[in-house]
């Protein structure tokens, strides 16, 4: 009989090994990772900023009337505006991304794979701010909205809007201007 006893307990004690090794394997497996760099590839697939995207400097101009300008790289088609800043580990402080659609609507945002916390600027057709998100959390599927229509999403680094006074009534410029979109 205490053969099988210690038969047992041995089995006892394998199952609980390979369930905590499987277990360990699945949460390893399931994180958002960013891609790998392959020879060839541009620095965001490093975490880094996309050097190949267009840019373009935007002054903001508080109500207060002080100027605030942001580099940022354009993401102005369906598949730009898809990935937006996902895997980038880093943003500068003077750097962001406008998010450029066709026409005015209630736009709406989440963070799969961002892991930089971020201010989503909401900008309408006339270059005026109708609204702020601030400091949305990484990595999260939460929908962001001011529910108000814009036609331009900013996205920079989290508090760097109040820091600058950017807010509703708040204007903005772009230099170049920014491409009419279709889609």
């Amino acid at each position: 009989m205490s053969v099988a006893r210690g038969r047992a307990s041995i089995s006892g004690r394998r199952l609980l090994e390979i369930t905590v090794f499987v277990g360990i394997a699945l949460n390893v497996a399931c994180r958002p990772q960013p891609p790998k760099a392959v020879a060839g590839e541009s620095g965001e697939a490093l975490g880094k900023a996309d050097t190949s995207l267009k840019t373009v400097v935007a002054t903001f101009i508080s109500l207060k009337g002080a100027k605030s300008l942001f580099n940022l790289e354009v993401a102005d088609t369906p598949a730009l505006r898809g990935k937006g800043l996902m895997y980038r580990r880093e943003l500068a402080p003077d750097r962001g991304m406008v998010f450029v659609f066709p026409g005015e609507e209630d736009q709406t945002f989440y963070m799969k794979n961002t892991y930089v916390p971020l201010d989503m600027v909401f900008v309408n057709s006339r270059l005026v701010v109708v609204g702020v998100v601030e400091d949305a959390r990484p990595l999260t599927l939460v929908t962001r909205s001011v529910g108000r229509p814009s036609q331009y999403v900013i996205e920079l680094n989290a508090h760097a809007a109040r820091r600058h006074g950017i807010g509703p009534g708040a204007r903005v410029d772009f230099r170049p201007k920014l491409p009419a979109v279709t889609r």
